[in-house]
């Protein structure tokens, strides 16, 4: 073998060096770099997906329709406070039905603990509870609650009321004010949406009507 002719040995000592060239140089990616890569892929691609579903379920909100009210008793009668003071008390026995809809094609939504008000010139009579619950997607269900209030003290807001029980009571102006929460778990608890609703409807109690369902269709906004 001539001199100048290289070895195998000086060949395979050459490509060797040629590759180690390349990799200082930048011209491949070490293994272990492809592991942090393909995370970061994979947690990019997840972020956007659950920010797509995400945005599709803001739309979907709950729907709640305000359906009848019946009051049972609502009675004026005077009495006095837990400190004596004399005042007018009054006593609201009352039921509200309504209906809850899960408007959301792909989710199911959990409901929260929902307080009910019905008011008289911004004194609170009767209050209620509506309880916790889960409505799965696409699905609705009727709901009552009970409105109570024994022996309130009214004061002197309460001077134009009059006893429901009396054959020729008038009727009583009252408002009711519902606050509804539900919380959807799309993706679990990573993508979960909230959604409040305030109802506020315009109730009156007509002593001729008393155990009669009231209709409030018409007669309820939702404040934005």
């Amino acid at each position: 073998m001539s001199r100048l002719t290289p070895s195998k040995e000086q060949f395979d000592a050459i490509e060797e060096e040629g590759l180690h060239r390349d990799v200082e140089e930048g011209g491949f990616m070490p293994g272990r770099c492809y592991f942090p890569a393909f995370v970061a892929g994979i947690f990019v691609l997840f972020s956007f997906f659950a920010l797509i579903m995400w945005g599709a379920s803001l739309p979907q909100k709950p729907k709640i329709t305000i359906k009848t009210i019946r009051f049972h008793e609502f009675v004026v009668q005077a009495g006095a406070d837990n400190s004596g003071v004399a005042t007018k008390m009054v006593t609201v026995n009352s039921t509200l039905r309504l209906t809850f809809r899960n408007t959301g094609t792909f989710f199911g939504v959990h409901v929260g603990p929902s307080l009910l008000e019905l008011s008289y010139s911004q004194l609170i009579l009767a209050t209620g509870n509506m309880g916790k619950f889960y409505q799965s997607r696409k699905s609705q269900r009727l709901v009552t609650v009970a409105l109570k209030g024994s022996n309130i003290p009214v004061y002197g807001g309460g001077a134009d009321l009059t006893s429901a029980n009396r054959a020729l009571g008038r009727p009583v102006p009252l408002t009711l004010t519902i606050m509804v929460n539900a919380r959807a778990y799309v993706l679990r608890k990573l993508v979960s949406p909230k959604f409040h609703k305030w109802i506020v409807c315009s109730v009156v109690m007509d002593p001729k009507k008393m155990s009669q369902a009231l209709s409030l269709k018409d007669n309820c906004t939702s404040p934005p």
